[in-house]
């Protein structure tokens, strides 16, 4: 199978929509169970809180959403928004590998390097 740009272009696609579609859905189903549960309470914004802690890095949202908690779920849903950008240079990066145009390769992962330093490396 020959890969070209139009190929890779719509399989970007696809997966890119998939992944917003998915996205979507888990941040509006469990943003409506939030506010079905807590919709009635009252917010006190005299005092700033950032939230629990355990929802500021990855492996504390993963594991919040697999135990069912619906603030971890929102926020898997944010978190697997983020990621569509690393997701969609890694498609373009395997199809230049199989297309073996190692230049572009080369230049994937120059922006695929780019985009994991941002997102990993915590710059205070």
């Amino acid at each position: 199978m020959t890969f070209t740009d139009q190929k890779v272009a719509f399989i970007s696609g696809i997966v890119v929509r998939l992944m917003v579609l998915i996205a979507a859905s888990l941040v509006a189903c469990a943003g409506a169970v939030y506010l079905f549960h807590s919709g009635r309470l009252v917010a006190d914004y005299t005092v700033f809180s950032p939230g629990p802690s355990f929802l500021r890095s990855a492996r504390g949202i993963l594991k919040s959403a697999m135990t069912k908690d619906i603030r971890g779920t929102m926020q898997l849903g944010v978190l697997s928004l983020i990621l569509i950008p690393l997701v969609r240079v890694l498609v373009f990066g395997l199809a230049f590998i199989l297309r073996r145009d190692w230049l572009y390769v080369g230049i994937t992962s120059i922006v695929l390097g780019s985009l994991l330093i941002s997102f990993f490396l915590k710059i205070s």
